[in-house]
């Protein structure tokens, strides 16, 4: 990876500036993946490699005035950027095997490897400004404009301009609350009301064709694209309020917004017999309303110790409020449903981001059995198992009988930093954490159902009896006493199978210790009779210390890429948390 900025200042005058900035950040990954002989679903084993690059630019200008008229300070700019960013990836596969088991290379191929290139590029451009009103340093007033022009709209729509204004007032000074409570330190009331327009993915307006195995011949694409897209917009508003009490003890920041999102690009399902499976439309209305609170507690400050603690805490919900006419489904992971059993829909009037797949087919409220003493057992919700090979039954792989397992979306996430510190010497602790939100797992169906994982080992030598019902001919229910007929069947195709989406989809509910800081700063006494240093600090620290979750694999804040775009609630394949240990040496001079 190589990536770096340069930048020039130029001062015509004391109040007059222009900023020059450029920047670059370049990757590329070179990945293999290997399976030997005779594992699961690949008898001869497997090979690929893959190459991955990827650049972005950015280049802009800001040329910025401020100065002071009487009681007003203000402040004006205007500038533009200018942002290029490319994605090329090219992926060799051995699909069919290897002519000899260990050796992985496509000299030892069965078959000519299956070559999948891939490019995007895109490109935008804007140009903005901004200004900034203060009077004497109590009422405060931001007004901002921008206008983008991008790559992914068609020319008739991709310039999209969204502005901006905020006013925030000092009630402490405003209305001199100090003087009857002098341990106020700040009270600031502040509201905004904003626009931002949004883009789409390189490539949605004209159709893309694939090449086929014969010679000439092309795949027509499984989405209609749209030559006529508009730009998202999203409108909001935000009200808060910032307290400082008892000489900067105690401070209290807590925010409330409410954001409408319309003519959002999305993929719908489409009736195949128009040779796709999803189209591309602007559609929809989107509320998300939330509260955000953070706050600053200090119980511990004296000459030589001190003790701080930062916390902060946010809930959001979102509401897809319409769609367009004759729309009644909104498809938000088009790219990632893995072989099609794994959905995230939206419907009308409900909360978005829901997965919907598959899962265990279970008995109707107020279903019952009979047991051996005549007894009258309630069996309600119990999983369906069949009779006569004992493999509980999975539901129906039609839409509108797929079950709803949950929201991608966390109830609510927080944050904890404790800083202690003595004279010179601090300590640092940061956390982070979620509750709810569920994530389906790719990496987990992949290792369970090859019988890799732990959670396969019952009954791989003597059976064992899936606890369910039976459900007999005539509607009526008895309890499941088949021993399953195949323990590998068993695991691969119905517990642990990409197609159960109920056994493969997790909480990812977390508490974690993101970083753990040491630091020693050398003392000002001392600095002076080195003379030649400013400043110097030697510290130590360490990320990622532990994770609590009871999401099984890695991280559960972990997603899926499909080109450049994270998408949530897929896991594919993520790599683990990376525990980082380093040493810090600043010297000023």
């Amino acid at each position: 990876r190589v990536y770096g900025n340069v930048a020039l200042k130029v001062e015509f005058t004391p109040n007059l500036t222009l900023d020059l900035r450029s920047g670059m950040d370049f990757s590329n990954d070179f990945r293999k993946q290997q399976k030997p002989w005779y594992s699961t679903e690949y008898q001869y084993g497997y090979y690929k490699e893959q190459t991955v690059r990827t650049f972005q630019s950015n280049s802009d200008f800001l040329l910025s005035y401020n100065n002071r008229f009487g009681e007003f300070d203000i402040s004006a700019a205007f500038g533009g950027n200018s942002m290029y960013r490319s994605y090329q990836s090219v992926t060799l596969s051995a699909k069919d095997g290897l002519l000899s088991d260990g050796t992985y290379s496509f000299a030892n191929a069965r078959q000519k490897p299956i070559t999948t290139p891939y490019r995007n590029q895109k490109g935008v451009n804007s140009f903005y400004g901004f200004v900034n009103v203060a009077w004497r340093d109590m009422i405060f007033l931001d007004v901002t404009g921008r206008n983008d022009w991008s790559s992914t709209l068609p020319e008739s729509n991709w310039s999209y301009f969204y502005p901006s204004v905020s006013l925030s007032v000092l009630l402490d000074q405003v209305i001199d609350i100090r003087s009857k409570a002098p341990w106020v330190d700040m009270i600031k009331l502040r509201g905004s009301l904003a626009g931002v327009g949004n883009d789409t993915n390189p490539y949605e307006l004209d159709p893309k064709y694939t090449t086929s195995d014969f010679a000439g011949a092309f795949y027509t694409p499984n989405t209609i694209t749209n030559m006529m897209l508009a730009p998202e917009d999203v409108k909001s508003w935000e009200i808060g309020l910032e307290t400082v009490f008892f000489q900067n003890r105690v401070s209290l920041d807590i925010a409330y917004y409410n954001t409408k999102t319309t003519d959002q690009i999305i993929h719908v399902p489409t009736d195949q017999i128009t040779g796709a499976t999803s189209r591309i439309i602007n559609a929809g209305s989107v509320r998300n309303k939330g509260i955000e609170i953070s706050g600053r507690f200090q119980p511990i400050r004296t000459k030589d110790w001190n003790w701080t603690i930062t916390a902060n805490w946010s809930k959001n919900k979102n509401l897809l409020e319409e769609l367009a006419p004759g729309v009644d489904i909104w498809q938000m992971n088009p790219n990632l449903t893995v072989n099609g059993n794994v959905y995230i829909y939206a419907y009308p009037g409900q909360e978005m981001g829901r997965i919907y797949g598959r899962g265990f087919e279970r008995a109707p409220q107020g279903a019952f059995y009979v047991d051996e003493n005549g007894k009258k057992i309630d069996c309600s919700g119990q999983v369906v198992v069949t009779e006569n090979d004992g493999y509980p039954v999975l539901t129906s792989s039609e839409v509108s009988e797929l079950l709803d397992h949950g929201s991608i979306y966390p109830d609510w996430k927080a944050g904890m930093t404790h800083n202690l510190s003595y004279k010179n010497l601090s300590l640092t602790m940061s956390f982070t954490g979620q509750w709810g939100g569920n994530t389906y797992s790719m990496t987990h169906f992949a290792l369970a159902y090859q019988g890799k994982l732990t959670n396969s080992l019952d009954g791989r030598y003597a059976g064992l009896i899936h606890p369910g019902v039976n459900r007999n001919s005539d509607g009526t229910y008895q309890k499941n006493n088949t021993i399953i007929a195949n323990v590998y069947d068993y695991y691969d195709k119905y517990i642990w199978a990409r197609e159960n989406v109920e056994n493969n989809t997790f909480d990812t509910s977390f508490i974690k210790l993101k970083e753990v800081r040491l630091d020693y700063t050398l003392p000002s006494n001392v600095l002076g009779k080195l003379k030649v240093l400013q400043g110097a600090s030697i510290g130590v620290y360490a990320t990622n210390l532990f994770c609590i979750s009871n999401y099984p694999f890695y991280d559960p804040e972990a997603g899926a890429t499909v080109g450049s775009s994270i998408v949530r609630g897929v896991e594919a394949g993520a790599y683990t948390m990376t525990r980082t240990y380093g040493l810090n040496l600043r010297l000023t001079f």
